[in-house]
């Protein structure tokens, strides 16, 4: 059934706040619609309402429709509700926020939304999106402060304090993601020490102060894509002893992206700039993670190092200043795998001031030249700079 009347006053039939057969029900219009005490409507599962307000409420809507699947609200604020099979999806929407509400079909948080109590909401997902913030005390935030999972998403374009927000008042927070548009950002000390937090993602165009003091004892997961980690990135790491993926984006003086990964299977260090990308892998209990941090790469013996280099000819010297320089630091590597995509024009280095140094352990050797007449690299297989070499491919990965 689908009405709709700009007239006001609009009167609604009582009888149709008791029929048993309507399935699908639509009012729409400028007036205030009236909601008896008792609505039964056993049968609808779809509910429209685009009016100017519900008298007293509309939650007797909801309380007398046990069927009711979608149920679509716009009175001053937007809200949307949605239960199906697969999940309970609350959506509303006004000036200074939106707040997405998420969870199974067995944690319906519907009438805790409706009467207030958004504490309850435990067991589910919450995305905020903070058009406006009016104050320092988030009364939103505190509001849903016993949640497992908070996406926080601020669409303000200009200095937000975020110091007062206190994430020790969220005990049950696994689950943390801030995406941040301010320029600068002040961010609560709190933050880098909640026990709680599982998986930290935190994103934004602006650079992270990261104090020297970071206490994540939980935290097996953390993604940062910012401006840049003033003064380091390597507090996280320090303060986070079970972490096992770490994943950095900065773009501040040039661009880096670093990946770190420790599981059951081994131990994965990726690294990219503008010039060159390195990995290193290794077994379990070869973890080389603090020596990489620290630039003890010659302590790396026990791993594979791959190596490839990227850029633009004008920027040759400096790829190949970068490479022999990390090649000298990781010459007690056991296995080396190198692709070196340079033409012969592109060469044009100082042999003298860019000897390739001795690997003294190194038994496997996979490189991958563009230039097999002009590439310095080729020396590498020379039983005077490798003398346990054991295994060489080159190229097509044919052993020689």
């Amino acid at each position: 059934m689908s009405c709709q009347s700009y007239d006001e006053p609009f009167f609604v039939p009582t009888y149709l706040f008791t029929y048993t057969a309507i399935v699908t029900l639509k009012l729409e219009g400028p007036f205030i619609l009236p909601v008896p005490s008792s609505v039964q409507l056993p049968s609808l599962k779809s509910l429209h309402l685009n009016v100017r307000k519900c008298e007293p409420s509309c939650g007797k809507f909801l309380s007398g429709s046990p069927s009711l699947e979608v149920f679509y609200l716009k009175e001053g604020e937007g809200l949307e509700i949605e239960r199906n099979s697969r999940c309970n999806h609350i959506v509303s929407n006004n000036q200074l926020h939106k707040l997405v509400i998420e969870s199974d079909p067995g944690y319906d948080y519907v009438q805790d939304y409706l009467e207030g109590h958004l504490e309850n909401v435990v067991k589910a997902k919450v995305y905020i999106k903070l058009y406006k913030v009016s104050s320092q005390e988030f009364p939103i935030l505190k509001a849903i402060c016993n949640v497992e999972l908070l996406s926080l998403w601020d669409w303000n374009q200009s200095m937000v304090d975020y110091s007062s927000l206190d994430f020790h008042q969220f005990p049950n927070l696994i689950h943390l993601e801030l995406h941040l548009e301010s320029d600068v950002v002040s961010l609560p000390i709190t933050l880098f020490t909640c026990t709680t937090v599982v998986i930290l993602k935190i994103a934004g165009w602006f650079i992270l102060p990261v104090p020297s003091y970071v206490q994540l004892p939980s935290l097996k997961s953390l993604h940062l894509e910012v401006l840049k980690c003033e003064p380091s990135y390597k507090e996280f790491l320090y303060g986070s002893p079970v972490l096992e993926v770490f994943y950095l984006k900065q773009w501040y003086d040039g661009f880096e992206e670093l990946r770190i990964e420790r599981n059951s299977l081994g131990n994965f260090i990726f690294s990219k700039s503008l010039y060159l990308n390195l990995v290193i892998q290794s077994d379990r209990g070869c973890d080389y993670v603090q020596d990489y941090l620290e630039g003890h790469l010659e302590n790396i013996v026990k791993a594979k190092v791959s190596m490839t280099l990227h850029s633009k000819p004008y920027q040759r010297y400096i790829v190949q200043s970068r490479a022999f320089s990390i090649l000298k630091s990781i010459r007690n590597v056991e296995y080396l795998s190198l692709n070196d995509a340079f033409k012969s024009d592109m060469y044009n280095l100082s042999h003298h001031d860019h000897d390739l140094p001795q690997f003294p352990n190194l038994v496997g050797l996979d490189l991958h030249v563009t230039d097999l007449d002009h590439s310095p690299y080729l020396k590498l297989a020379d039983r005077a700079l490798c003398p346990k070499l054991e295994k060489y491919w080159l190229n097509d990965r044919r052993e020689l």
